[in-house]
């Protein structure tokens, strides 16, 4: 029954879902790291595009 049933604070003396955030954020980080190894094609970072637009907005100044 244990392991059916989901663990109450009360019963364990900490917040179950409070301590396992950090983890489920870990996990969050690996999947989207291993789906952009396996991508066929990956899209240009959107700091590469600010960058871009900036230097060329820059260069139509001057």
């Amino acid at each position: 029954m244990l392991e059916v049933l989901t663990l109450y604070a009360r019963y364990t003396g900490f917040d179950p879902v409070k301590a396992a955030a950090p983890a489920a954020s870990d996990f969050k980080a690996m999947e989207n790291l291993r789906r952009l190894a396996l991508a066929e094609q990956v899209p240009v970072p959107k700091q590469l595009e600010l960058v871009l637009a900036e230097l060329a907005a820059d260069l139509e100044w001057r």
